[in-house]
C-alpha cells in the first residue's frame, strides 16, 4: 500500500464549523514508486455536527485513518482518534470522501491516509445581550486571560455583549455575525464620543465598501432572523461598511480568521489600530476566539480613542 499526502478544506456549516484535511499515515513508503501521480480530492463532505455535542459545546480534532481503494473510494475506516462524541459523524463523513486514483509505476494504487476533522462549536446567535456590568456574564471570572479586556469593554466602553443565556463564551470562536455586531458597537461608540467632543468622527475611521453596495441593495442572509442582521444593515447605512462576500451575501456563522480581521480593521481604522501581537507571521488562518478578540478590541480602542480625541 502507498501512503501519500493529500489536502482539503471542508466549508463551514450554518451553526458550526468543521474543517477537514488529509495527511499521510505512519507507515509511509511500503511501496516505492519510480513514477507517481498523486490523486486529488474530488469530494470531501463535512460531517454533520452531532446536535448533542453542539449543544454541550463539545469540539476538537477527530482523526480518521482510512484505506482508499485504487478507484479513489474509501474502503474502510481503520481507526479513529479524538472525542468519542464526534466519532460517528467523522467516520460517516470519511466514508463518503472521494479521490481521483493515485498512479504508482503506471498502475492505480491503494493508499492510506488520515482524514482530520476539526469540529469548532460556535456560540448561539438567537439574540445578543449587552451587559452593564461584567458580573452579569455568568461564565466570566478573574481566572480567564481575557477578564481585564472584557471588564474594560463592559465598564468603560459599554460595548461588551454575550447572548440571551447571559454567557459570554470567551473560549468559542467569534462568528462573522458577532464580529459585525461588535464592529457596529465600536463605530457607534466612536461616533458618540465624537459628538460629545464636537469633533469629526471620520478622524477615527474610513469607509469600507469597495463594491459600492447601497443601503437599498437587496441583502441576502443565510439566516435572515439572526441577531446580527440589524448590525449589518446599520454598518452599510450609517458607516458605508460592507462585509458581504463575493456573491454579495453574508453568512454570520462562519468563524473569523486573524488575517480577515486584520484586513477589515486596517481598511476601516488604519494599520496603527491593529495590535502588533495580533499580527504574528504564520497566524493569518488561525480561528479567533471571542476572548482573544476582546483583548484585540481593548488594545485597538486605546489607539482609536487617541486618534479621535488626541490629548493636548
Amino acid at each position: 500500500m502507498v501512503v501519500l499526502a493529500l489536502s482539503a478544506t471542508v466549508l463551514a456549516q450554518k451553526k458550526s464549523k468543521v474543517e477537514g484535511s488529509v495527511r499521510p499515515g505512519q507507515n509511509a513508503g511500503n511501496v516505492k514508486c519510480a513514477t507517481i501521480t498523486i490523486g486529488t480530492i474530488e469530494s470531501m463532505p463535512a460531517p454533520k455536527y452531532p446536535s448533542e455535542a453542539l449543544n454541550l459545546k463539545v469540539g476538537g480534532v477527530v482523526e480518521v485513518t482510512v484505506t482508499i481503494a485504487e478507484n479513489g473510494k474509501v474502503l474502510e475506516v481503520e481507526k479513529i482518534a479524538g472525542n468519542s462524541a464526534l466519532h460517528g459523524a467523522a467516520a460517516e463523513a470519511a466514508m463518503k470522501a472521494r479521490f481521483s486514483p493515485t498512479i504508482c509505476n503506471g498502475e492505480p494504487a491503494r493508499i492510506s491516509g488520515i482524514l482530520s476533522y476539526n469540529f469548532i462549536p460556535l456560540a448561539p446567535n438567537e439574540r445578543f445581550f449587552t451587559a452593564k456590568s461584567i458580573d452579569e456574564f455568568k461564565d466570566i471570572s478573574k481566572a480567564i486571560a481575557s477578564y481585564e479586556a472584557i471588564l474594560d469593554l463592559t465598564d468603560n466602553y459599554k460595548i461588551a455583549f454575550g447572548y440571551g443565556d447571559r454567557n459570554y463564551y470567551p473560549e468559542l470562536p467569534i462568528p462573522r455575525g458577532d464580529f459585525a455586531h461588535q464592529l457596529r458597537l465600536t463605530l457607534d461608540f466612536l461616533k458618540r464620543q465624537a459628538e460629545i467632543a464636537k469633533v469629526d468622527s471620520r478622524n477615527a475611521f474610513s469607509d469600507l465598501n469597495p463594491k459600492r453596495i447601497t443601503p437599498e441593495y437587496r441583502i441576502e442572509f443565510a439566516d435572515p432572523k439572526a441577531a446580527f442582521v440589524d448590525s449589518i444593515r446599520t454598518l452599510l447605512k450609517d458607516y458605508n461598511v460592507s462585509l458581504f462576500d463575493a456573491k454579495n451575501e453574508f453568512d454570520g456563522r462562519e468563524a473569523m480568521r486573524r488575517g480577515e480581521i486584520v484586513a477589515i480593521w486596517q481598511g476601516i481604522f488604519g494599520e496603527d489600530a491593529v495590535p502588533v501581537n495580533f499580527m504574528s507571521p504564520g497566524t493569518e488562518n488561525e480561528v479567533v476566539l471571542r476572548g482573544e478578540f476582546a483583548i484585540f478590541l481593548q488594545e485597538s480602542l486605546r489607539v482609536l480613542t487617541y486618534k479621535l480625541l488626541p490629548s493636548d
